[in-house]
C-alpha cells in the first residue's frame, strides 16, 4: 500500500489515530448487521477472514460461534489489542499482522466467507480495484463476501470514501454474483442510512 504515496496508506498514520483516540471508525463493539445476520442463521460457522479487522471485535464475535476467524490489520497497536482480548477472553482467533494486499498476493489461505466493513472505504478510490481482485483470490469458487459499504454525499475528504451501489455493482461484478445490495437496515446508530449491505458469491468460473 505505501506504494501509492496516500499518508492513510502507511501503517504509522493508522497506528497515530489508534494512539491519539481518533479511530472514528471503531464502535467498540461487533458490528450490528454482523451480529444480526450470525443470530438469524444467515451465515453458518466456516474459514472467515475480516480485512482490516482494527480491535478485532467481529473476529472475536465470529471466533466464539464457532467460525475459524482470522483478522488480518497492519496496524501495530490494533493488532496488540484484538490479540489481548482474545487471550484475556479466551478467544481462539486469529491475527495477522500484515498489509492486506501484501498478504494476499502470498497466502495460501483460502477462504469461504469475508467479511468487509470499514476497510474498503479507507484504502482510498485508487486501491478499489486491487481490493476487488485481492478477496476474488482469497475467496474459494461459490463462497461469500459480506460486506457494508458507505453511500453517503461524497466531501471529498475521507478517509472514509463513500461509493454508490452502482459502483459496488460495478466492481465486483466481473467476479462476484450480487445476490442481495441494498440499504442496510440494521446498521449502527452512528450510521444509520448511510450503508449499503452486500452478498455476493464468488463465481466458479470468471467470466
Amino acid at each position: 500500500m505505501a506504494c501509492v504515496g496516500k499518508p492513510y496508506h502507511r501503517r504509522n498514520w493508522w497506528d497515530e489515530r489508534y494512539r491519539k483516540g481518533e479511530a472514528g471508525w471503531d464502535m467498540g463493539k461487533v458490528s450490528p448487521p454482523l451480529l444480526d445476520l450470525v443470530r438469524r442463521g444467515r451465515l453458518e460457522p466456516c474459514k472467515v477472514l475480516v480485512p482490516g479487522c482494527g480491535n478485532g471485535y467481529d473476529v472475536h464475535f465470529l471466533a466464539r460461534r464457532g467460525f475459524d476467524a482470522v483478522g488480518v490489520d497492519y496496524a501495530l497497536l490494533a493488532t496488540r489489542e484484538a490479540e489481548r482480548l482474545a487471550k484475556e477472553k479466551g478467544i481462539a482467533a486469529r491475527f495477522i499482522r500484515r498489509d492486506f494486499f501484501d498478504y494476499a498476493r502470498r497466502t495460501r489461505d483460502r477462504f469461504d466467507l469475508i467479511f468487509e466493513q470499514t476497510f474498503f472505504c479507507a484504502v482510498g478510490r485508487e486501491q478499489w480495484g486491487s481490493y476487488v481482485r485481492s478477496v476474488a483470490r482469497l475467496i474459494r469458487p461459490g463462497g461469500l463476501l459480506i460486506g457494508l459499504f458507505f453511500d453517503f454525499k461524497d466531501t471529498g475528504g475521507g478517509p472514509p470514501f463513500p461509493t454508490s451501489r452502482e459502483e459496488v455493482r460495478d466492481l465486483f461484478s466481473p467476479f462476484f454474483t450480487i445476490e442481495h445490495l441494498a440499504r442496510c437496515r440494521t446498521s449502527h446508530p452512528a450510521r444509520k442510512g448511510n450503508e449499503l449491505l452486500g452478498r455476493f458469491r464468488k463465481r466458479r468460473s470468471l467470466r
